[in-house]
């Protein structure tokens, strides 16, 4: 039992398990649409999602290298070069999938290649400069929804329904997106302070951004008919059960391990389908 929390933990550590929740949310929205998405475009999505947050992750170890005391941030320094190698081997990959991928997939991938494109710049000048960015979470929320939709949209048959499911799905997955990272930025925020790191949590009080998180979970809640209902359910009852009980699962970064895996719930409704 032990071995497999120490293997989940670095499966977190390392991001895998963000990356595998965009892979697995968006397989389960193309089923939930009828759409058979292609494994290549599956793993391409996978590879960028991960190359993304390592590069991110990556860049707030070393801004923080002399005051790191998350795990993830001490793992980052501790394992620099490795982590540098595997990411110019999965962007090496990436080019080769992108080349052999369909023209439909790269033109509706294109909001998701903007949106991060802009947030991994804005939050490199923000660090740079230590100056508050306030769009931190609202860009992330979108990139990484921009970045699931890619997939189920480019199968679509036109750009109004490919629209629908934006605003269908899609708005629960933003809800969904930012309520993982507020509630990340709310969990960190003494660790956020203490390394420099730039977080809501660095301009609205810790009180008030637990309100902004409920009416985040609220509006998550709303919309969770618009996703897979009993599975989307389950994902508002983790993200309560985070916010009502800090002190429970602040415990060896347990919400960690939580907020990071929700995404990997739609499996659950990959699995029911595929032996109904």
């Amino acid at each position: 039992m032990k071995l497999l929390v120490r293997a989940y933990s670095l499966f977190n550590i390392l991001s895998l398990d963000v990356a595998a929740g965009a892979c697995i949310t968006s397989a389960a929205v193309c089923v939930a649409y009828g759409l058979q998405p292609s494994p290549a475009a599956i793993i391409l999505l996978g590879n960028a999602i991960w190359i993304i947050y390592t590069l991110d992750h990556y860049y707030d170890a070393l801004a923080s290298r002399n005051n790191a005391s998350s795990r993830r941030r001490a793992f980052h320094i501790q394992y620099r070069r490795p982590l540098l190698i595997l990411l110019a081997v999965a962007f090496a990959a990436e080019v080769v999938l992108l080349i052999q991928t369909d023209f439909r997939l790269m033109k509706y991938g294109l909001p998701a290649f903007v949106i991060t494109g802009l947030y991994l710049l804005l939050n490199w000048l923000s660090q740079r400069r230590r100056k508050k960015f306030y769009l931190k979470e609202l860009m992330i929320s979108a990139g990484y929804v921009a970045g699931i939709l890619t997939i189920p949209s480019s199968y679509t048959e036109n750009e109004a329904q490919a629209l629908r499911m934006y605003l269908g799905p899609g708005l629960f997955l933003f809800f969904t997106a930012l309520a993982n990272v507020l509630l990340i930025a709310w969990y960190e925020a003494e660790a956020d302070r203490r390394e420099q790191q730039v977080s809501a949590a660095e301009w609205i009080p810790r009180r008030v951004l637990r309100w902004l998180i409920a009416a985040v979970i609220v509006c998550q809640l709303a919309t969770a008919r618009e996703f897979i209902f009993p599975v989307a359910f389950l994902m508002v009852l983790i993200f309560a059960a985070l916010l009502i009980f800090p002190s429970f699962f602040e415990k060896n970064e347990v919400y960690r391990k939580l907020v990071d895996s929700v995404f990997l719930a739609p499996a659950l409704f990959l699995v029911y389908n595929l032996f109904s």
